[in-house]
């Protein structure tokens, strides 16, 4: 699980045309306008669908030195082996959208294989951002109390942002954040458009991107500056498939890099790469009935399932009779800082009770 800009409020929806003829075949215009108009348009024609995606790459990961709950220190220091950890995945995901309501499932591919006593990632998760409510369900096999986890917080937008990277690598979802555009190369071929971007709510954007004969976007870089923070955005896809008059990239490869900041007008820190993966398109539905869509987003919370409920304050777990068992003792792990604290101040307190100790029997009158 990848969190990141968690303060920042992407935008779901901007002011968006028609739905073009036919299946995106229009040939170019050069007019600006226009061109805008279709991408937007285009867009707009996906909603209250179901898209299934192939999605692979590696995770880095920070490792700390504390293992977790349910690994020995050995086990956990065999495993981490140093400050950063790289895990390779491969998953089966969909994406469920109606409107700016986004659900997301994802299966580890099981033909792919981690190395040979290696961690993996989870292999089955789902989250959505529906009924106003950010939750989330991850599920181990084993079958033991804490393998089925649901987390409930309040909405926040990392979820859209997710949704942006999932069609930016399918060549589309560009159009509604485009503010403006000026063409700068044009042939039977391919567009090149140059202009300005909104990505979240507060960032400066401009982005250079290159469309295909189907406004598929082929090429885009995307560079963001947050209040002085800096982030690139970076895509490329290759071939096509047409569905349900929709025409989609058939894979592409999606990349996020951190740029730095500006400190009193000087850029600082090193590039670094924070989201990067490769997308090939497996299929889609639309026109999804009010019951197929229940039934996508529905998120069970199942006997055994252990519950994080972050806006009612409850932690429990389901038994197999339904029971909801209240556990109050699941707190975090004390932090090291907080453990060394608490040692000193045991160790301090033995020794000023060893001294007064010694003083009462020196002082004690002998009978």
């Amino acid at each position: 699980m990848i969190c990141c800009a968690w303060s920042w409020m992407l935008l779901s929806a901007f002011p968006m045309g028609g739905v073009p003829s036919g299946s995106g075949q229009s040939s170019f215009t050069v007019k600006e306008a226009d061109l805008i108009k279709h991408l937007k348009a285009r867009d707009s024609q996906f909603d209250n669908a179901k898209l299934e995606y192939t999605r692979w790459g590696e995770i880095n990961l920070p490792i700390s030195s504390h293992p977790p709950q349910m690994m020995s220190k050995e086990e956990w220091m065999r495993w981490r082996g140093g400050e950063m950890k790289t895990i390779p995945f491969r998953f089966h995901e969909h994406m469920v959208v109606r409107g700016a309501e986004t659900t997301f499932l994802r299966q580890s591919d099981p033909a792919f294989k981690q190395p040979d006593g290696e961690l993996g990632v989870v292999p089955y998760q789902k989250w959505s951002n529906t009924a106003g409510l950010a939750r989330e369900i991850t599920d181990r096999p084993g079958g033991r109390i804490g393998d089925r986890i649901m987390e409930i917080k309040p909405p926040h937008p990392l979820i859209l942002e997710q949704r942006m990277a999932v069609e930016f690598v399918h060549g589309f979802g560009f159009g509604k954040r485009i503010k403006d555009a000026t063409v700068v190369e044009s042939n039977s071929s391919r567009t090149i458009i140059r202009g300005t971007i909104q990505i979240w709510r507060k960032d400066l954007s401009t982005y250079e991107i290159e469309l295909d004969s189907q406004f598929i976007v082929r090429k885009a870089v995307i560079d963001c500056d947050v209040e002085g923070n800096l982030t690139r955005f970076e895509v490329a896809t290759q071939g096509s498939v047409e569905k349900g008059g929709f025409v989609f990239a058939k894979e592409g490869h999606f990349k996020r890099i951190w740029q730095g900041q500006v400190v009193d007008g000087k850029r600082t820190g090193e590039p670094k790469i924070v989201n990067e993966f490769k997308a090939r398109f497996n299929n889609v539905q639309f026109n999804l009935d009010d019951g197929a869509y229940a039934e996508l987003i529905k998120m069970e919370i199942t006997p055994g399932t252990t519950v994080f409920d972050r806006v009612r304050g409850r932690n429990y777990v389901v038994l197999e009779d339904g029971t909801e068992v209240e556990r109050p003792n699941f707190l975090p792990k004390p932090s090291p800082a907080n453990a060394f604290a608490r040692w000193i101040f045991v160790n301090l307190a033995m020794m000023i009770l060893l001294a007064l100790l010694r003083i009462i029997w020196q002082v004690w009158p002998v009978r």
